[in-house]
């Protein structure tokens, strides 16, 4: 059964019995798909998820993933993002709602047109040495074909996560992101975490 198909059965089952279809056990799911996740997202709940990696080239559901999140109340520990057109707002949205929990946060390709990882998001990840610092707890960062940002912003924010007199966040152990010869990766490369370098296609 396609992804597709399976999508439109729980949409159809969640009509006929007018309620929410709810895995208790689910603790990772991958969507890989264009189609019907608004409605996927209207049937179930996952309570205990855990990772969740989502693929969707189509219009992205924004209200709908809200909704779910918030009928789930998961904590997720893990998030990414493939080829999917959320905005910068939607983004800022979702890691503020998995803010106390995530650990690992993959993004590639993004956005319309891969615009949606910006320097203001970067700013809001940076840890100031207060408590406004967004998904403290992140510990693995996964980069994909992703260029709005400037690479000084994202090294800035990655060192002061690995700044010993900030404590309101963990340092950040993988940084995984693909090589660029316009990029000077020789300050991360400095710093005590794994730097894996894909290479570029």
């Amino acid at each position: 059964m396609t992804f597709q198909r399976a999508l439109k059965c729980l949409s159809v089952a969640h009509r006929l019995v007018s309620s929410t279809i709810t895995l208790p056990a689910l603790k990772s799911l991958i969507i890989r798909g264009n189609g019907y996740l608004r409605e996927f997202l209207h049937a179930v709940a996952f309570p205990n998820l855990q990772e969740l990696g989502i693929t969707h080239r189509a219009e992205w559901p924004h209200a709908s993933f809200m909704a779910f999140l918030e009928r789930s109340n998961c904590n997720l520990q893990s998030f990414s993002l493939y080829s999917t057109p959320v905005s910068e707002l939607d983004l800022v949205q979702y890691l503020d709602r998995f803010h106390g929990t995530l650990k690992e946060l993959t993004l590639h390709e993004v956005g319309v047109a891969a615009q949606n990882v910006t320097d203001q998001i970067l700013v809001r990840l940076t840890d100031f040495g207060d408590k406004s610092v967004l998904c403290p707890k992140i510990e693995i960062v996964r980069l994909g074909k992703i260029t709005p940002f400037t690479f000084g912003v994202f090294v800035d924010m990655v060192k002061s996560r690995m700044n010993p007199h900030n404590i309101a966040s963990d340092p950040i152990k993988v940084i995984k992101m693909y090589e660029d010869p316009d990029l000077d990766v020789r300050p991360l490369q400095a710093l005590d975490l794994t730097l894996i370098l894909y290479p570029s296609v």
